[in-house]
């Protein structure tokens, strides 16, 4: 697994709202920035449902996130599993009950400082996402006209 960090700030903020989002399953640990201490490796098996784009996460978690907090996200990426560490604002964090009354925080958080190395593995595992999805999709349609 290669690591990748959001340490140098790219130029390229303004151009990222515009970016393809996508539903995935990742494995992820969610840290507040100032308590990133867990070096456990992180598993292949996914721990959250999320939308994602090159620009923020949108995701449910256990705990209520700060608002306007910092967090550090690190997420395993991709079919060789690539973990990358990105350090994120935190823009809103509701508490949301599922039908049993459990309770999950809908967070939703902006990437800050991401650097091109970062860039880079979320572009491909989102490439790669939309690839399978396209894949999954001609699969299902040929089904559906075969019958």
């Amino acid at each position: 697994m290669t690591k990748a960090t959001t340490s140098a700030p790219g130029n390229i903020q303004s151009d990222r709202r515009k970016s393809l989002r996508v539903s995935d399953a990742l494995a992820m640990r969610v840290e507040h920035a100032n308590n990133t201490n867990d070096t456990a490796p992180l598993g292949t098996n996914p721990t959250h449902v999320v939308k994602l784009s090159n620009a923020g996460l949108h995701f449910q978690h256990e705990q209520r996130l700060p608002t306007d907090g910092k967090i550090t996200l690190t997420m395993c990426l991709g079919p060789q599993c690539q973990t990358v560490s990105l350090a994120a604002k935190v823009l809103s964090s509701t508490e949301v009950k599922d039908t049993t009354g459990v309770s999950r925080f809908d967070a939703r958080v902006k990437f800050t400082g991401i650097d091109n190395q970062a860039l880079s593995l979320l572009d491909q595992h989102i490439e790669y996402v939309l690839q399978q999805t396209s894949s999954n999709c001609r699969v299902y349609n040929y089904a559906a006209i075969a019958s």
